[in-house]
């Protein structure tokens, strides 16, 4: 026999159709900034209805309140089974929720840049699959520079993100499909239709069981809360700037100035910390005054507003926000055509003033990266150094999907040195395509630093594998500074010590010019061979000044060219043993024991430094030898 909903106070609309399953009892839950939960016991003369059915798909209650208006509950049914026979029917639970608790089955891993919190949220929905939302926001949001979500829940991170701001939300419920509200302030709320004002009716041994639409108790308290919150953060465009924020309530009652301080403070812009230190008080605050109260008022809906009437305490009477309330349909007798007699609604709720800002508590945490991970390097297209002033760098991360491996992959990254002063200490600028070791301040995904470099099987390491040259191929006593010319280069610059026992050595390889400068003195010890070898070119030496030049030599000192041209502007002496040559501005003087002049004779060839070419550092390395590559 088909079942008959009209006559009774709530009624069902499931997949399985409206003449076969009624609605027997139901319990929800629904609280502002939370997942609301909808418990039904559902009825039917069908022993063998399918879950398959009605998993997923969306299922409707009709309340019927006052004045013959109606309330709707509308979800999506996550879990249905047997519960058990009453009489000849067959009873069957089914939790339906709305379609944000969906967000709880997906997780991912990604990075949103220069959006909003509202452009956030809206995208992830929107992603899932879902876009029925609601703006009633006032706050004027700041774009996020960088804001990463990983391995969380798509409901965690809009949640945590939401509670960040301060924007909570709730759900407005039609017939057929339901709507998340996104709230911010007072102005967000209306009152349930019809039940602007509600009466206080305290139980009495002369009331009714229920008398519908009246509150039956209302109990309100005061707490004693934290009166200032201060936060800080560090700016280090800005090192020097104080971006300490704070925000302070007026006392109401003693001891009330006690402060929370905290960091960080995730902004480095002061007026963004000025903003969240209000939040965060206002959070803080939100709690300040509250009421509970319960009664058979099928009208309470959180997010709603009301005036509360004729409560024996005159402060009470006022307008209140409804955050929070748990309704319960209890079961009675279901056969067909009955009106259901004995059927009771009952509801508990909580409210705050209505005039009070409402704050989300922060339950949703922020994921933590435990130690580092490696990243790689990227950039514009063609790029092989891809930078900025302050030498910080762009990567890409190996669990980013969705980068696209260029200088959108993510935000602008510091890199540590080893030494970082004002206009001195090291830089060494990772390049596009190398593998960098990233860190997060304080495990912070939305913090990255670049810590060091690593080398993998496309980026070898200049001294092992397939190394430098033949020489230094695998050989792990062989360590430098080797860098790669850029743009499209294969020359390098090298500062090498080989540390093979027998051939130590300091090798410095300049691929272009080398200039060395010496403010004072310069010393150098050689205590074997001094080769210098000029290719090609000029070899110019200067000495400016009163300065000497002296060379002291033990057997021969000799120059070997076609022409030598030597110049003094005053004069110059030649002298060996007793005999002496000087040349002057006014005429030449030659002395010794016996003069002799040749014509037509030869002279002595003067001997070379050296039989051999000057000697190379190393014979075996040449600019042409283990090129690197970009």
């Amino acid at each position: 026999m088909p079942f008959d909903q009209t006559n009774r106070i709530a009624s069902v609309k499931t997949p399985f159709g409206a003449d076969t399953v009624g609605l027997l009892g139901f319990e929800a839950t629904e609280s502002l900034g939370r997942l609301p939960t909808f418990e039904l016991q559902l009825i039917s003369e069908n022993k063998s209805l399918n879950p398959k059915q009605i998993l997923g798909q969306t299922v409707g209650v009709t309340l019927n309140v006052g004045n013959g208006k109606k309330r709707y509950f509308h979800g999506h049914a996550i879990q249905f089974g047997r519960d058990f026979i009453r009489d000849r029917y067959y009873v069957y639970k089914a939790t339906v929720v709305p379609w944000l608790w969906f967000l709880t089955r997906t997780a991912n891993c990604r990075i949103f840049q220069n959006k909003t919190v509202v452009d956030i949220v809206q995208k992830v929905c929107k992603d899932d699959g879902f876009d029925q939302i609601e703006l009633r926001l006032k706050g004027n949001y700041t774009a996020w520079e960088y804001c990463v979500q990983y391995r969380e829940t798509d409901f965690n991170f809009v949640s945590r993100l939401l509670e960040q701001e301060g924007i909570y939300y709730f759900f407005k419920y039609e017939e057929d499909k339901h709507t998340l509200i996104l709230a911010d302030s007072p102005t967000s709320h209306q009152p349930f239709p019809g039940y602007e004002q509600l009466k206080l009716r305290p139980i009495s041994r002369f009331a009714a069981a229920e008398e519908p639409e009246q509150i039956r108790d209302f109990a309100s308290e005061m707490n004693h809360l934290t009166g200032m919150f201060t936060h800080t953060d560090y700016d280090f465009e800005k090192p020097r700037s104080d971006l300490t924020s704070r925000s302070q309530m007026p006392g109401q009652y003693a001891k009330s100035s006690f402060e929370v301080y905290d960091y960080p403070g995730e902004y480095v812009k002061h007026e963004d910390g000025d903003t969240w230190a209000r939040t965060r008080m206002e959070e803080i605050h939100s709690q300040i005054q509250s009421a509970t109260g319960w009664g058979h008022t099928r009208g309470i809906v959180p997010g709603s507003i009301f005036t509360l009437a004729e409560s024996p305490f005159s402060e009470d009477n006022r307008s209140y926000l409804v955050t929070s309330a748990q309704y319960e349909l209890q079961p009675t007798e279901f056969e067909t055509g009955s009106e259901g007699a004995g059927q009771v609604f009952q509801c508990q709720f909580e409210v705050q003033p209505s005039d009070l800002q409402f704050r989300p508590a922060r339950i949703a945490e922020k994921p933590k990266i435990s130690g580092v991970q490696t990243a790689v390097v990227v950039g514009q297209q063609g790029d092989e150094i891809y930078t900025d002033k302050y030498g910080r760098i762009k990567v890409q991360f190996h669990w980013d999907r969705e980068g696209k491996k260029d200088q959108n992959s993510s935000c602008w990254m510091r890199v540590a040195q080893a030494w970082a002063g004002r206009r001195w200490g090291t830089t060494f600028i990772p390049r596009v395509g190398q593998e960098v070791i990233v860190d997060f301040l304080e495990g912070d995904p939305d913090q990255p630093i670049v810590i060091g470099t690593v080398y993998n099987a496309d980026q070898m390491p200049p001294y092992l594998g397939n190394g430098l040259d033949q020489k230094h191929t695998n050989d792990p006593k062989v360590s430098g500074v080797k860098s790669c010319s850029t743009k499209g280069g294969s020359g390098f610059n090298e500062f090498r010590f080989d540390d093979n026992k027998g051939e130590e050595q300091v090798f410095i390889h300049a691929e272009k010019d080398m200039d060395v400068r010496v403010k004072n003195d310069q010393h150098t010890v050689i205590q074997n061979d001094f080769a210098l070898k000029v290719g090609s070119g000029n070899y110019k030496e200067q000495i400016t000044s009163d300065g000497t030049h002296h060379v002291d030599c033990a057997q021969e000192f000799g120059y070997k060219t076609i022409k030598i041209m030597l110049t003094a502007d005053m004069e110059m002496h030649l002298k060996a043993g007793a005999s002496f040559i000087k040349l002057g501005p006014d005429g030449i003087y030659i002395s010794g024991p016996m003069v002799y002049i040749n014509s037509g004779g030869s002279a002595d060839s003067a001997p070379s430094v050296n039989d051999g070419p000057a000697i190379d550092p190393d014979p075996t390395n040449n600019s042409n030898s283990g090129s690197p590559s970009n």
